[in-house]
């Protein structure tokens, strides 16, 4: 749809829980307009053009955080972090490991596929990819930490999650977010740290920060990276 000189792409949900129709933006899905279930969905197109200039606000800022147009498309010239850099992707025509060459992500992918289904092949070799790195360098990272602050956490688990960063549950068990490994290796830390401190402490008081404090003096530089760039390291 075009609000002015703008095209806009949208995804409506319907939901029998919404009350209200209510307009959000994210880097991965891009404008997501949830609706009552009983809603007609024809007034939409007024109601978005009355909130264009807030739409395009959000867009504009989650592209200059990605460093690209969102939502990505999984083609060449989408960028990706890794390690806190970006790269700009490129699709090649192959098999192989993921290549990380002169500022670009070099992802093969299989020849005679469709522009949709290349765009998902790639989008699942990016994701294996990312766990596998996930794996191999949060785990020696959390190894490291919980030896130095004398910890012993339960268990620890690496998964894709959508809406946290890491998490400590009442049994001692440690989860952090696979996308953890898009942020530069001391915003990782960070995470790690806070986690691990959880585990004497499992609330947010001042007496929880001071540990993380004691551990990491500049925890909130670290901190304010990850809340900054926190939209844009999805998929």
């Amino acid at each position: 749809m075009n609000i002015g000189n703008r095209e806009v792409v949208f995804t409506v949900i319907k939901s029998s829980r919404a009350k209200t129709i209510r307009i959000t933006v994210c880097a991965c899905s891009g404008v997501l307009v949830t609706v009552p279930g009983h809603c007609h969905t024809y007034n939409l197109k007024h109601i978005l053009k009355s909130k264009a200039d807030w739409i395009f606000r959000q867009l504009d800022l989650l592209s200059e955080l990605a460093g690209c147009p969102l939502p990505r498309t999984f083609g060449d010239g989408d960028n990706f972090f890794f390690l806190g850099r970006r790269y700009s992707l490129k699709v090649t025509e192959g098999v192989g490991a993921i290549k990380l060459l002169n500022g670009e992500m070099l992802v093969p992918c299989q020849t005679g596929l469709t522009g949709a289904e290349k765009a998902d092949e790639t989008r699942r070799i990016l994701l294996e990819w990312y766990r596998l790195c996930a794996n191999n360098i949060i785990m020696p990272r959390i190894q490291n930490y919980a030896r130095f602050m004398g910890v012993n956490p339960t268990g620890v688990k690496i998964k894709m999650q959508k809406t946290c960063w890491g998490s400590c549950t009442g049994s001692g068990n440690i989860n952090l977010n696979c996308n953890l490994v898009m942020a530069p290796p001391e915003v990782i830390d960070y995470v790690i740290v806070h986690e691990l401190c959880h585990l004497k402490k499992r609330d947010h008081s001042k007496q929880f920060w001071e540990q993380v404090e004691a551990v990491m003096p500049d925890y909130q530089s670290r901190r304010r990276w990850l809340k900054k760039y926190s939209p844009v390291l999805i998929f």
